[in-house]
């Protein structure tokens, strides 16, 4: 049977759970769209000669990725920033993991793994402080602009 009580129960646990489950999505993302360059850099030389146009398709893949979070949480931002942190944290360990295969990954971008995730937690840190401060700019710009009234007591004045 599927009593309300039930419904409700279930409904409640995903929403619980779906910044782990955008967290999961997008750090594999992430992962992928990582390997899949650096596959495309180092195990294709054909496309060397167009090296700045293929970094720069993946650098707009990472980034639009890297915004999945921000996307589905933008209203909420610390389920925002919990995604982002899971997913960020999967992609770091992943770029740890990545620069154990490819020997001088590290060198190359310039960033290890650490400065990685501190960059990535700082970015969303931001984005979910700038998202929070915008949704209390506009809750209180739909608030009626009334002063509060005032109670004037006309208790024992000295004179």
């Amino acid at each position: 049977m599927n009593s309300p009580e039930a419904h409700r129960s279930r409904m409640r646990v995903l929403y619980a759970i779906a910044p782990l489950r955008i967290g999961l999505l997008t750090g594999g993302l992430l992962m992928l769209v990582m390997l899949a360059s650096l596959f495309v850099a180092n195990r294709l030389p054909a496309l060397e000669s167009l090296a700045g146009l293929r970094n720069d398709i993946c650098r707009a893949a990472f980034g639009l990725v890297m915004l999945i979070p921000v996307f589905f949480f933008l209203s909420h931002p610390r389920r925002m920033f919990a995604s982002a942190l899971f997913g960020w944290s999967i992609f770091a360990l992943g770029y740890d993991f990545a620069g154990m295969y490819f020997s001088n990954l590290f060198t190359a971008l310039g960033r290890t793994p650490f400065e990685v995730l501190i960059l990535g937690l700082v970015f969303y840190g931001v984005v979910a402080a700038v998202s929070w401060v915008t949704w209390m700019v506009l809750a209180v710009s739909h608030e009626p602009a009334v002063p509060a009234a005032r109670h004037i007591h006309t208790s024992h004045h000295h004179r």
